[in-house]
């Protein structure tokens, strides 16, 4: 069976592959991507809103455990997907107590590989 993957995920698993592979952290237009793809909007107090709007990480712990459902979405993920979620953690832990980031709102990893 033949998995087709949109452009963002390309873009996301080979910038994830690469930050596993040398030890680097993720960009901020892959974390963002990332996020966009388990941020639920229906709630305004989510702290995936506020990331997805300013890539503001006040609390990393909280964010984390939002995105992935205290874990439920990363236990059920493919191995691309546990591995975006890996990354986005180590993103996370790197960005603790982080503040908004300079022209968030343009960033996007699929708009990196072009």
């Amino acid at each position: 069976m033949t998995v087709v993957q949109t452009e963002d995920e390309r873009a996301v698993f080979t910038e994830c592959r690469a930050a596993r592979k040398y030890g680097s952290v993720i960009s901020d237009a892959c974390a963002r991507t990332i996020a966009s793809w388990y941020v639920d909007d229906s709630d305004a107090e989510s702290h995936g809103i506020a990331f997805m709007a300013t890539g503001e990480v006040p609390d990393s712990g909280a964010l984390f455990r939002e995105l992935t459902g205290d874990g439920d979405r990363y236990v059920g993920a493919s191995a691309r997907h546990r591995r975006a979620i890996e990354q986005f953690a180590v993103y996370l832990l790197a960005r603790t107590a982080a503040g908004p980031v300079p022209e968030w709102s343009a960033l996007w990893a699929s708009a990196r590989q072009r």
